[in-house]
């Protein structure tokens, strides 16, 4: 699962168990999931312009891209 988000998940907000649950219930497995920052205009980010401007960027991608490759090797490899 790839996603991205303006704020970290917390110990009070968690984003990505309560995501893996919906798209399990979906019927999908998630093996591992990759996380990062993007630009979020939810409805009182909206009114500063919104948060974390830029990304994700360069950094981000790179990131994403080795994740991807670790996972498409972790499940070329799997028997």
């Amino acid at each position: 699962m790839f996603r991205t988000s303006g704020f970290p998940e917390t110990p009070l907000r968690r984003y990505v168990t309560h995501l893996t649950r919906d798209i399990e219930a979906k019927g999908f497995d998630v093996v591992d999931a990759f996380d990062c920052r993007g630009f979020d205009t939810w409805l009182p980010l909206r009114i500063v312009g919104g948060i974390q401007k830029g990304h994700p960027d360069a950094t981000d991608i790179t990131a994403a891209r080795a994740f991807a490759g670790k996972l498409q090797a972790r499940m070329t490899a799997k028997p």
